[in-house]
């Protein structure tokens, strides 16, 4: 076999090329050279052959450098976000869900709001109390004493009179026959006692909805800080990573002004992050009556099974409820109107005992008699009381549709976020981990050169956009179901709010 050197000098022979002499056969070594760099064995690739005055002379192989270290940038804010799925997957503690429900329960039923809704129910109750009296006899005493005065009465003949004199009496009254005029008011006065039940029930229903969502506010509030400040560590490790690189001559100063611009921008993330801890703080405190100790646990969403639809759940809602008690009670005020036009029978009995001291003689008077009451003109007194009576049924009557639309409207709203819910959970988690992932390959280039410093901020921005849209998906989830229990009017047997 020929040796490599053998083979380059018959090369140059064959590819002698005719020239002038001005080149000297220049052409002829460097086609030469060429065909011979190419048919070069792999261990003859360590050397180059350039050309030289003095013809072709090796020169000594450089090493090449091992590749930098790829910096952990953003690594830190990815690591917050794994730990807050991975918290996620973990079911709820039994303890820590029966804490939550005492506390709940504890903060609505010593609420002000509450303690109002309940003072009115007992007035509501008092009132329907006062209207059955009107069924029951009516019992009055009197009694009166001192000196009295009549002058001479000649038509009927009748002496001047001067004594002293005292007595005592009592009176008896009992409804026999009124058209069903009181029975009407006591009927009113129980759907309005129902109104108020049904506001109270409300009031407790809402307040304890309103606990939890404060509660799932600061929770996220603190979520959100959290991930705010490993937003502003990324982005400062990102600027000193720039800085750095400026400093060593592969940057350019607007890289680094570029960088301390996020950086700036993350600052302002943290006090808006800060900002919105300090307001959730105030509606806890306004709730619960209490600062937070510190992080609240994390709140699971809870199981809601065997919701019918919104068209079911209407009737048993507590607004619902208390605006078809509206209408009934102003039906009932309608007939009770119209029925104290009419006449009226009572029956009224007295007994009196004069002249218990003076000069006369003690003695009794007694009466026992029915009395027939009717109002043949009153000035359209009655006229304009029915008319009153009318128009508050007609507007009770709208205010129980517009209730029932409005309720129908809020729980197909509520059930279809419910049911998005998971979905949207699911892909707010896929959108940051691919965000993760993104920010780990941009990150990779831009330390061997091969990606911009704007990529890199981007995908950075992406990452911290994606964590604050999980913090609010996991926030919906839970307060979503939630607000099923309370469209479902199971909120109390939840809390175990004593009826």
């Amino acid at each position: 076999m020929r040796s490599v050197s053998a083979r380059q000098d018959q090369l140059l022979r064959r590819f002698v090329v005719p020239g002038s002499a001005k080149h000297g056969g220049g052409w002829t070594r460097a086609g030469g050279a060429l065909i011979a760099i190419l048919l070069m064995s792999p261990a003859a690739f360590s050397q180059t052959l350039p050309l030289s005055g003095g013809g072709i002379s090796p020169l000594q192989t450089v090493a090449v450098a091992p590749p930098e270290q790829v910096p952990a940038l953003g690594e830190s804010q990815i690591g917050f976000l794994d730990a807050l799925r991975s918290d996620r997957r973990i079911a709820l503690s039994p303890v820590v869900d029966r804490q939550f429900r005492d506390r709940v329960r504890e903060a609505v039923s010593r609420h002000p709001e509450f303690q109002a809704a309940m003072v009115a129910r007992e007035g509501a109750r008092g009132a329907t109390e006062e209207s059955r009296a009107a069924l029951r006899p009516q019992v009055t005493g009197q009694t009166d004493g001192g000196w009295r005065s009549f002058d001479e009465n000649r038509l009927f003949g009748v002496p001047e009179r001067r004594y002293t004199s005292a007595g005592w009496g009592l009176a008896l009254r009992q409804l026999v026959f009124d058209f069903g005029a009181a029975e009407a008011f006591v009927v009113s006065a129980e759907a309005r006692e129902r109104i108020a039940a049904a506001r109270a029930e409300a009031r407790r229903a809402e307040l304890a909805l309103r606990a939890i969502q404060v509660a799932i506010e600061f929770e996220s509030a603190n979520l959100q800080e959290g991930l705010a400040l490993e937003n502003q560590a990324a982005r400062v490790a990102i600027a000193q990573y720039v800085r750095e690189r400026y400093e060593l001559g592969g940057g350019s100063r607007s890289d680094v002004l570029r960088a301390q611009a996020r950086v700036a921008d993350a600052l302002a993330g943290v006090v808006a992050a800060r900002t919105r801890v300090a307001a959730a703080r105030a509606g806890y405190r306004e709730i619960f009556g209490a600062e937070p100790a510190g992080a609240t646990d994390l709140l699971a969403a809870v199981e809601v099974r065997d919701v019918a639809g919104a068209s079911v759940l209407a009737p048993v809602f507590a607004t619902v409820r208390a605006a078809q008690a509206g209408r009934e009670a102003a039906q009932s005020e309608l007939k009770a109107v119209a029925a104290r036009a009419l006449p009226q029978l009572n029956f009224e009995s007295t007994f009196t005992r004069r002249d218990q001291i003076g000069d006369g003689f003690p003695g009794n008077d007694r009466t026992a008699l029915f009395n027939f009451r009717y109002e043949f003109y009153n000035g359209g007194a009655a006229q304009a009381r029915e008319t009153q009576a009318l128009s508050r049924l007609q507007q009770a009557d709208h205010d129980y549709q517009t209730a029932v639309l409005s309720f129908e409207r809020f729980a197909a709203q509520v059930l279809a976020e419910a049911s998005a819910s998971d979905q949207l959970l699911l892909a707010r988690i896929e959108a940051a981990e691919l965000a993760a992932a993104s920010l780990r390959a941009v990150r990779e280039q831009f330390a061997f050169r091969r990606g911009t410093l704007l990529d890199l901020l981007n995908a950075q921005e992406v990452l911290q956009a994606a964590g604050r849209d999980l913090i609010d998906a996991y926030a919906q989830q839970v307060f979503g179901s939630y607000r099923v229990l309370y469209i479902a009017s199971r909120l109390d047997s939840h809390f175990g709010f004593a009826q």
